[in-house]
């Protein structure tokens, strides 16, 4: 089953006719075919190549309104990256690869979907920092990893859980809308509140900044000078 005219038509519009194909061999090359799934997966209608978050909220917007299935792919490390009906596209976030901040001071990163871990560590470790890794590989989406995953960072005795260090997101919810999160102070903020994302998270990381510096200088202060001893029972007595 192939998209009608209409829908190509309008998808192509949104994403420009060098990022939507339907040949026959790029539809292949996006299927699953693994033992372990117990059935045959079909190839899906179309393959988009959104370059922006504006781009993707239009095609979820489009594919509402002809009832095409859509998902969402940066590696296809896993079968459910894989279209599992007919009228059903994929959404290839390869074209959104850049690592759009670093910020050393307040310790974070604003990424795209399509940045990988052997894009992103190794300008983490120019800096002198590192960050938690879920244990996919260099080639995993770092984004993907941190929403998607409940504990797959492998230490010695256990795992942990990467989705702690997620401080916000920017997503496409199912009706086409752009709604822009953060985590740190449980705010959510619409994309058309007017804040700017630079001044939004300089006002988050503010009060923090101020409480590590006063920490900071606590430390190098050195040792407490005196010489009583205090306890919960009160002052000890001393010969």
């Amino acid at each position: 089953m192939s998209l009608s005219r209409e829908a190509y038509r309008e998808l192509a519009a949104v994403v420009g006719e060098q990022y939507i194909s339907e040949d026959d061999f790029i539809l292949a090359g996006n299927r699953a075919q693994t033992p372990e799934i117990p059935f045959a997966h079909p190839s899906p209608d179309a393959i988009l190549l959104p370059g922006s978050v504006e781009e993707v909220a239009e095609i979820v917007k489009i594919c509402n309104k002809y009832g095409i299935e859509y998902i969402g792919n940066v590696t296809g490390c896993i079968p459910t990256a894989y279209c599992t009906r007919e009228n059903s596209i994929i959404l290839h976030f390869k074209r959104m690869n850049k690592i759009l901040e670093i910020n050393a001071e307040d310790r974070y990163a604003v990424i795209e979907p399509g940045v990988r871990h052997v894009q992103l560590y190794p300008e983490v470790r120019k800096l002198g920092l590192s960050y938690t890794a879920a244990a996919v590989g260099p080639g995993g989406s770092v984004l993907v990893n941190f929403c998607a995953t409940g504990g797959d960072h492998h230490c010695q005795y256990g795992t942990s859980r990467p989705t702690r260090y997620l401080l916000g997101v920017e997503m496409v919810l199912p009706n086409g809308e752009i709604l822009r999160t953060d985590s740190v102070i449980g705010l959510v903020l619409p994309r058309e509140s007017g804040t700017q994302p630079a001044q939004h998270r300089e006002r988050l990381f503010r009060k923090q900044r101020k409480t590590r510096n006063h920490h900071e200088m606590r430390r190098s202060s050195g040792p407490l000078q005196g010489t009583g001893r205090v306890s919960r029972r009160g002052p000890q007595p001393t010969s």
